[in-house]
């Protein structure tokens, strides 16, 4: 088995490329919930792999004696609605200026991926673009595991 890595900027597009995966079958970790099974539980997921926010509420307050203070760090709190389960919520802000220098230079990320899907035009022109993405991606993973290739022969092709 290979694992593909998806990375990329703020808001660029690496939620509707995850989603476009998914719609091919291409499971698909994300890793807040990976996160959350790992402390409380697989019980803590529905049948379909999405949280099961009751019940994780259950198992998060059940024991005020044991779990006197829990932090859930989430990247995506409110746009995953896990913020109804916390309180404070805590922000760590910081001025604009001063996160751009934090942040690796998306140049630099460019240079070290084996495949960049550009999202500058229409939803129609990206979707074209993961498709090509997606199938140079998977016909990678499976050629190389019967040629011995350096793993950026197909890419050179393009």
């Amino acid at each position: 088995m290979r694992i593909v890595g998806l990375t990329s900027g703020i808001t660029s597009g690496k939620s509707t490329v995850s989603n476009l995966f998914k719609a091919y079958g291409v499971p698909i970790v994300e890793t807040d919930i990976v996160a959350l099974v790992a402390v409380f539980g697989e019980e803590t997921l529905q049948a379909d792999g999405e949280v099961d926010r009751p019940k994780l509420g259950r198992i998060v307050f059940s024991d005020p004696v044991k779990h006197q203070v829990i932090v859930l760090d989430i990247l995506l709190l409110f746009e995953a609605k896990m913020d109804k389960w916390t309180k404070p919520i805590v922000v760590v802000w910081v001025d604009p200026e001063t996160q751009l220098r934090q942040l690796m230079p998306l140049d630099l990320k460019r240079s070290k991926a084996d495949k960049v899907i550009g999202n500058t035009g229409s939803i129609e022109d990206f979707s074209e673009q993961f498709q090509k993405a997606q199938f140079q991606v998977m016909w990678l993973l499976t050629w190389t595991n019967l040629h011995p290739c350096k793993r950026d022969c197909l890419f050179k092709l393009q």
